[in-house]
């Protein structure tokens, strides 16, 4: 019997982990400021890596793009306790978004409303944050 408990807790508590979660750029993006985008790329020639960085602008082509790509991702977001490493991030504020081009995931990490730091990941597309590498 013990054991039968035992299994019942652990379906419950990976039940509870696994559901995804709905989330409202409004709750973690200030839409009156930039963002701050960060890119490292490998130089072909040399195998040394380079970091890029750019205010991307309110209303700028960039800027617009996240804003439409999160009013776009609102469902399929799950918690995840891990740490990340991509190749892009995004910030504002307390709000970082994680990201290797080509990838088929995304990360994103804030501070809730009452302090509490949140990080969730998403699936998405091969391609469809690869407007961020764009001039």
């Amino acid at each position: 019997m013990n054991k039968y408990k035992y299994s019942i807790t652990l379906i419950l508590i990976v039940s509870i982990f696994s559901c995804s979660t709905n989330l409202d750029s409004e709750e973690f993006i200030d839409t009156s400021l930039p963002f701050h985008l960060k890119t490292n790329t490998t130089n072909s020639e040399t195998g040394i890596t380079e970091n890029n960085s750019e205010k991307l602008s309110v209303n700028s082509t960039k800027w617009i793009g996240i804003n439409e790509w999160f009013n776009k991702n609102k469902e399929g977001w799950e918690t995840t306790p891990a740490s990340y490493i991509g190749d892009t991030y995004i910030t504002q504020g307390e709000f970082r978004m994680i990201y290797t081009k080509n990838s088929e995931g995304v990360i994103i990490s804030f501070e809730d409303s009452k302090g509490k730091q949140k990080q969730y990941s998403k699936e998405i597309g091969k391609d469809e944050l690869n407007f961020l590498y764009k001039e």
